[in-house]
C-alpha cells in the first residue's frame, strides 16, 4: 500500500477500525480494513482462539469502505423509547418502514445499493427479507468480505 492510500485510508476510517487493525497485525494502522480485524471480542464458544465481529463494528467498516471509495451512506440509527416503564431501543420509522435495509449506499453512475447488514450467525427478519426482495437489496455478512470490496471499489 503507498503512504498516499495509506494517509487516505487513515482519513477515512473510524478510530476504533484502525486501533483495531493495528493491534491485530502490528505495523501501521488500517493496511486494511476488513472486518474480521475488527475486533469486538473473543469467541467465547469455541475452544480455540478466534474473533467474532459485531454487527456495529461489522457496520462502520463497511461504511468506512465505502467512503473510502466515494459513496454516501444513509443510516438510520435506533433511538431510546421509552414503553411499560422500560427503555428499549428501536428505529422509529412510519407506514412499512419496518424491517428497512440497514445502509442505503449511492454513488454517481451507480446503481444504490440497500444493504442489510448481519453478524454471520444473524438472521434475517421476514419483514427485512421483504424490502429485500422489493428493493433488490443483498445481505452482508464479514465473511463476504471480499465481495464487499469488490462491490465498493468498482
Amino acid at each position: 500500500m503507498t503512504t498516499d492510500a495509506l494517509s487516505e485510508l487513515r482519513a477515512n476510517c473510524s478510530d476504533d477500525v484502525l486501533a483495531a487493525n493495528s493491534q491485530i497485525f502490528g505495523g501501521p494502522p488500517a493496511a486494511t480494513i476488513a472486518p474480521q480485524r475488527a475486533v469486538v471480542r473473543k469467541d467465547r464458544v469455541s475452544s480455540h482462539e478466534s474473533y467474532v465481529v459485531s454487527e456495529d463494528a461489522f457496520q462502520r467498516a463497511v461504511i468506512d469502505l465505502a467512503h473510502l471509495h466515494g459513496w454516501t451512506v444513509a443510516h438510520f440509527r435506533a433511538a431510546r423509547v421509552r414503553r411499560g416503564g422500560r427503555d428499549i431501543y428501536e428505529t422509529p420509522v412510519g407506514a412499512d418502514g419496518k424491517g428497512f435495509p440497514d445502509l442505503v449506499l449511492a454513488k454517481k453512475g451507480r446503481m444504490t445499493i440497500f444493504a442489510e447488514l448481519k453478524s454471520d450467525k444473524g438472521r434475517v427478519t421476514p419483514e427485512q427479507q421483504r424490502w429485500i426482495d422489493l428493493l433488490g437489496g443483498e445481505v452482508w455478512r464479514p465473511g463476504d468480505w471480499e465481495y464487499l470490496e469488490k462491490v465498493l471499489e468498482e
